[in-house]
């Protein structure tokens, strides 16, 4: 039995519209008819990785995986049973919080793991909403908001992304054995579990399931891809892929993934 990880935006879905074409999701139907494991491995939370493939297109099948927050909570898609959760503890989301703020960055993360809690309606909050589509909590003390350790925290930065990457290594100083943290694109900075992650939810996915990680694919395009992709027995970049990803890759697709990069690839397992 073999297990394929990917990412959604700029791997599985098409850019711009989002959907998943007639030829990859074929290949999937294919690839799990012959006993195999699919999964959705996203930065995404639950609800919005749910959102986002009904408007794809594709309905998954009950033995399809669904990884979320950046491989903090592991799932399955049919039946909704959770396999594996690890979660941030609320004194670190208000260290997160409260530097965040000090460095005049937007930071959010998420109450009862899929509404979104804000320090207030902003435009980072907004622009993040327009393709997001949860439910928000406001309130100029967050953290207060949060019902449970959550899964995963975001700081957004549109205008100057270079701050992130300053952002990330004082949080990396300032909370060395507490955090995981990686951009999953140029304006999103993410924290998790130190444990978590896509990689090691790869790994643990595989463990449960009894799969060899020998026998796992995993592909993607963005920096928070890079662990799953290494982690994987084989690692894919998509040929729109960022370079990091490219050279963290054993492979590159021939196309991208608006012409079924990923289709070529399965339609082979």
């Amino acid at each position: 039995m073999k297990a394929f990880f990917t990412d959604l935006d700029d791997t599985l879905f098409t850019t711009g519209t989002k959907l998943i074409t007639p030829r990859t999701a074929q290949a999937i139907r294919d690839f799990e008819a012959r006993g195999n494991i699919f999964a959705a491995n996203s930065g995404r939370t639950l609800l919005s990785m749910k959102q986002a493939l009904a408007h794809a297109g594709y309905q998954f099948s009950e033995k399809s995986i669904i990884v979320s927050y950046n491989g903090s909570l592991i799932s399955e898609y049919g039946t909704g049973r959770v396999l594996s959760a690890l979660r941030l503890k609320k004194d670190i989301c208000r260290i997160i919080f409260e530097e965040a703020a000090k460095a005049g960055l937007y930071c959010q993360s998420y109450q009862s793991d899929d509404t979104i809690v804000s320090p207030g309606d902003c435009e980072s909050f907004r622009g993040y909403r327009l393709y997001n589509h949860l439910p928000a909590v406001f309130s100029n003390y967050p953290v207060s908001l949060l019902d449970c350790d959550p899964l995963k925290m975001l700081v957004i930065e549109p205008y100057e992304p270079e701050k992130l990457e300053d952002f990330k290594a004082h949080m990396l100083k300032m909370l060395p054995n507490e955090i995981n943290t990686f951009r999953s694109s140029t304006m999103l900075l993410e924290f998790v579990h130190k444990d978590s992650g896509k990689g090691n939810a790869l790994l643990r996915t595989a463990e449960i399931l009894g799969i060899d990680p020998k026998d796992t694919y995993a592909a993607g395009d963005a920096e928070n891809d890079i662990s799953m992709i290494q982690a994987a027995g084989c690692g894919i970049a998509m040929l729109n892929a960022d370079k990091k990803v490219k050279e963290a890759a054993d492979l590159i697709t021939k196309n991208d993934n608006d012409h079924d990069g990923l289709a070529d690839i399965l339609e082979t397992l």
